[in-house]
């Protein structure tokens, strides 16, 4: 139950429930939507818009005089030295900027920070708890205020004690609030003092665990200030109780959080939480969030029309307009008086963007497509990076947020990934089809240059006749029940002469076929070409030729089983563990039968797999080198003996001296080809995050993540254990955390260093002179002739003689006298006469 005095206090100071329900209904709705979308977007401003309202409530009350600028003549309390790290002003200014528009002069920016601090834990998955709205916008922010009423990470519990009694908080408030620090992140610079600087014999603060000390100076080095650290290590995006369990193994990153375990009520609090069936942290920081919301708020304040943020931001646009109109010819935005360009990634190509004024979100993907020609509208996503998290653009809002979440950032760096929604026909319609968005109107037999996209969303799809005064027209929408597009406005009837496909066109073929009777295969692998022609017949109204029927029945199964058997025998043969390797192996026993399992039994595993193979493959899976080499002695193969070995001598004699000729000149540690195939990796891994966790380990934030042990020599993708050369995971790893004295050879296999290459062909293959090979033109005793081989009597054998031990089986025929398939005819049938 909530605390009644909290709501005593409020009332007191004209805090109510649901203060804006008459003036402003949709206020606080449109607050915890904005919220929500801004933390979806990038859940690392969760905790800031926290911190927000906690050093807000800290000086002078909830008052909003934290998002006061600084002028002239006076410095305010945004710029106070605690106040430099605090983020999130900007998603402030855009949900006032909204409210302003549908109810403006009524909702305070004091009540936007209680809303949103609220609003923000809870969409990471932490408790909620009623906000009481009502407070007025204070017109006073002093950043001595902020210097003397904030208390500060370096203080001791006494300290702490009294800055929270001095806004009328208790002893478990403070402990409850410091349950905060369970999410977000902290620079070097917050805590450098405990590992270098503390006043005692090794300059460290000896509260602190000594492996703690050691993990914290590996991420943080003397003189690094800017690098950041996790508050709660392995929880610091999930509100959870993980933060008590840390502050009681002495692991608390301030000392604030060591402060806990010097006071008897904070410390039975701390080891409370640590237990899940005892705690009650989730219950209490929402009552602790009252309590402080509650503090005395400014009678005299009043309803800003704007945060500073949104002045600041029509002086920018105002700029902006200025120095458009300046140049001629060329359209340049200039944000904080530099150019901001989007720079787009597709594969290993790259298209860079610059966002001029007034250009949309439909504009860039019009140029991605144009770039492209692969890529066309509706069937690829366009995602950025914000604090970490991957933010997708899906709509214009969404553009829109991307320029403004990131005013200070001249570069920003685009993915563009190819996907293919499916769409699904509703009902009434007479086809389901299950492939892209636009692959809609390929399944609907439509000519090629009929369909062009006008709007496309990832919920939205609305597609035209290319001809101007054709009426056709698709729109479709996603069911998100199901995941799939609906078609929700058809108008099937073309003006501009174009027509259905028939059964002589094109389209219609055997890959047509294939595609629509594929799960009919696959339910009953029996199925016949008739059935395929009254289907067609039945569904599409079309009459096929039997022999397409036939093909699409030979190409479906081929699709159906055998291409997805190979698929899946591929998966067992790169398989990196064995655990991995009895998955893939399960899966291909399902899907092949008794005839798969006898088949891997009869092959030794550890002669093809991965997971058995003791030692490594170097990249080679399987033992093409024999075709290789006959293809490259294919001039010789039909010399005589002698020549063919002299021919042989020669080019591997060539070949040899070239290749040391080559390695002599190569400067670096490994060969050119791996040297370039190396770069590729690290350019691959060039958006990778590099997580470390101890000594050696560190996490790669890639698709999907993965996890490296440079002192073990393994990655979990198991490509560098199996190859012995780098994978772009550790090639990431290294190029990001490893410095000039260590080299990314050490971590290659020597079989790829130049110095085994050299090694190799150091040995010479001497030319042998004319004179001692025999010569076998002289003389016609020393000519070599055919073997004598003389026809044997009889005539030639017409069968096969078989091997020992080999069954003869065979063929079963169907008997013109008792119509059963056995292995005799009419003649030796000895079945009696059904006549």
């Amino acid at each position: 139950m909530l605390l009644p005095f909290v709501f005593h206090l409020a009332n007191a100071q004209g805090l109510t429930s649901g203060f804006y329900n008459l003036s402003c209904p949709s206020a606080e709705n449109l607050v915890k939507t904005m919220t929500e979308k801004f933390v979806a977007h990038a859940p690392n401003f969760a905790p800031s818009l926290l911190r927000l309202h906690f050093h807000d409530c800290f000086v002078r009350g909830c008052d909003a005089s934290v998002l006061v600028n600084s002028t002239s003549n006076n410095t305010a309390e945004k710029d106070a030295y605690p106040n430099l790290t605090l983020r999130g002003f900007q998603i402030i200014d855009a949900i006032k900027s909204a409210l302003e528009k549908q109810c403006s002069g009524v909702v305070s920016c004091a009540d936007i920070l209680a809303l949103v601090a609220r609003d923000a834990v809870t969409a990471i998955g932490g408790p909620t708890w009623p906000v009481l709205t009502g407070r007025r916008d204070g017109n006073k922010s002093l950043d001595k205020d902020a210097l003397t009423g904030l208390p500060g990470t370096d203080m001791d519990i006494t300290q702490l004690k009294e800055k929270f009694a001095s806004v009328g908080l208790s002893v478990k408030d403070l402990a409850v609030l410091s349950g905060g620090h369970t999410i977000g992140v902290s620079h070097c610079s917050s805590f450098a003092a405990r590992l270098y600087y503390f006043p005692s014999k090794n300059g460290t603060d000896p509260s602190l665990h000594p492996s703690y000390v050691a993990n914290l100076k590996k991420q943080c080095p003397p003189a690094d200030l800017t690098s950041i650290v996790e508050m709660d290590p392995g929880s610091f995006r999930t509100f959870d109780t993980h933060y008590y369990s840390v502050v009681g193994k002495r692991r608390g990153m301030f000392p604030s959080d060591g402060a806990l375990l010097t006071d008897n009520t904070t410390l039975a609090y701390v080891q409370a939480q640590v237990s899940p069936q005892s705690s009650t942290f989730l219950t209490d920081f929402g009552q602790s969030m009252m309590n402080m919301g509650a503090r005395r708020t400014t009678r005299r304040g009043e309803v800003k029309d704007t945060v500073e943020g949104e002045v600041k931001q029509r002086e920018w646009r105002a700029r902006r307009e200025e120095a458009e109109a300046r140049v001629e010819g060329e359209v340049t935005w200039f944000v904080m008086d530099s150019m901001k360009i989007l720079i787009c990634r597709y594969g290993s190509e790259v298209l860079v963007v610059r966002l001029v004024g007034g250009i949309k979100l439909f504009d860039v993907f019009r140029k991605i497509c144009d770039r492209w020609d692969t890529l066309c509208i509706g069937r690829f996503s366009l995602s950025y990076v914000l604090e970490g998290c991957n933010c997708k653009l899906v709509d214009e809002e969404d553009f829109d947020n991307m320029l403004y979440l990131c005013p200070d950032s001249n570069r920003i760096y685009g993915t563009v990934e190819e996907v293919r929604p499916s769409i699904a026909l509703s009902g009434g319609s007479t086809m389901a089809v299950t492939v892209g968005a636009t692959g809609v109107l390929e399944d609907m037999d439509m000519e090629e240059p009929l369909e062009e996209f006008c709007r496309h969303s990832e919920t939205r799809v609305t597609a035209k006749c290319k001809f101007g005064k054709c009426e056709w027209r698709v729109h479709a929408i996603l069911d998100r029940s199901s995941g799939e597009f609906v078609i929700k406005d058809l108008l099937n009837e073309h003006r501009c002469g174009s027509t259905y496909r028939r059964n002589k066109h094109k389209r219609v073929t055997s890959s047509l076929v294939a595609s629509e009777i594929a799960s009919m295969v696959n339910q009953n692998n029996n199925t016949s070409p008739m059935h395929i022609l009254e289907f067609f017949a039945d569904k599409y109204g079309l009459d096929l030729p039997y022999y397409h029927a036939w093909l699409g029945v030979e190409k479906a199964r081929g699709k159906g089983f055998r291409n997805k058997l190979v698929k899946l025998f591929n998966k067992i043969a790169y398989a990196p563990s064995v655990a991995s390797y009895n998955v893939c192996v399960t899966k291909f026993c399902d899907h092949g039968g008794a005839k798969a399992k006898t088949f891997l039994a009869s092959v030794p595993k550890e002669h093809w797999t991965n997971a058995y193979f003791k030692g490594k493959r170097y990249g080679e899976m399987s033992s093409s080198a024999i075709e290789s080499f006959n293809n490259w002695v294919l001039d010789a193969r039909r010399m005589p003996v002698m020549n063919l070995v002299d021919c042989l001598r020669s080019k591997i004699m060539v070949q040899m001296s070239k290749r040391r000729e080559d390695s002599a000149t190569w400067i670096s540690e490994i060969g050119p080809v791996m040297d370039a195939k190396l770069k590729k990796m690290i350019e691959k891994g060039r958006a990778w995050r590099v997580q470390k966790s101890s000594t050696g380990v560190y996490e790669v934030k890639s698709m999907p993540a993965v996890v490296v042990d440079l002192e073990e020599g393994t990655c979990s993708c198991g490509s560098w254990q199996y190859n012995g050369f780098v994978c772009a995971h550790v090639a990431t790893v290294l190029a990001k955390t490893c410095g000039e004295e260590e080299s990314m050879a050490d971590y290659i296999d020597p079989f790829y260093h130049v110095v085994a290459y050299q090694q190799t062909y150091e040995d010479k293959i001497h030319p042998v002179l004319a004179m001692d090979i025999p010569d076998f033109t002289q003389g016609t005793s020393r000519e070599i002739k055919p073997p004598r081989n003389r026809r044997p009597p009889g005539r030639p054998c017409l069968k096969r003689i078989r091997s020992r031990g080999e069954e003869c089986t065979a063929r079963p025929r169907k008997c013109s006298r008792c119509h059963q398939l056995c292995n005799h005819n009419r003649r030796t049938c000895t079945e009696a006469s059904k006549d």
